[in-house]
């Protein structure tokens, strides 16, 4: 009977999402991964049936991750509304920065890959949209007031968008700011784009209290 081991699940995990972010998904091979995790071609195949099998797995892994930020943002009644948007925008921020291979693939190289992938992000971009839509529902602004909710969820995909667009131009490159610089600048913009009042100050203050929690 084969040994399952789950430390060596995410060995191979994690070192294909290192291969797929470096060399993209059609020019990595299994061998490739093989080689990263130090592993047998024959051990690959006793958790993963091939490159799409791996993939769906870091897809999923990602979801996981993604349910927890999302689900670690303050309640309502315990912060206003923008700053709960605010939070729940830093806990997805500091997710890509904590999964930086793996988010790269999300946001970067999936497009084109397959159909199957191609879903799975959309999957995930949806429950991840969802979430900042239900959030926004609630903000009050004369901007948002005179929204119907289907133009409302317009605003919330444009809002994630503009985190994910960002946020990959950022991982690609994180060496031309800081986070803090990366969390202000997405907060700021999305927050002049939505007509939500809040100064500077406490958008600061917010970013670094949230990046020096633990989640």
């Amino acid at each position: 009977m084969r040994h399952i081991s789950e430390e060596k699940r995410l060995l191979i995990l994690n070192a294909a999402a290192e291969a797929f972010s470096e060399r993209g998904y059609y020019e990595t091979s299994i061998r490739d991964i093989t080689e990263r995790a130090g592993v047998s071609a024959g051990t690959f195949y006793i958790y993963y049936k091939n490159k799409e099998d791996i993939l769906l797995s870091l897809y999923n892994q990602f979801a996981e991750n993604a349910k927890l930020a999302i689900n670690q943002t303050p309640l309502a009644g315990s912060a206003e509304y923008d700053e709960i948007l605010a939070v729940c925008t830093l806990s997805l921020l500091k997710l890509y920065c904590r999964h930086e291979k793996l988010s790269l693939i999300l946001l970067t190289k999936t497009i084109g890959i397959n159909k199957t992938a191609e879903e799975q992000y959309y999957k995930i971009f949806y429950e991840m949209s969802m979430a900042i839509h239900n959030i926004i529902l609630n903000i009050n602004t004369d901007f948002l007031n005179d929204m119907n909710p289907t133009d409302k969820y317009s605003v919330s995909i444009a809002y994630l968008q503009v985190v994910n667009g960002l946020a990959a131009k950022w991982l690609a490159d994180s060496s031309s700011s800081t986070f803090s610089e990366l969390c202000y600048s997405v907060l700021k913009y999305n927050f002049n784009a939505l007509s939500i009042k809040t100064d500077n100050e406490k958008i600061r203050k917010l970013i670094a209290a949230n990046i020096e929690r633990n989640d």
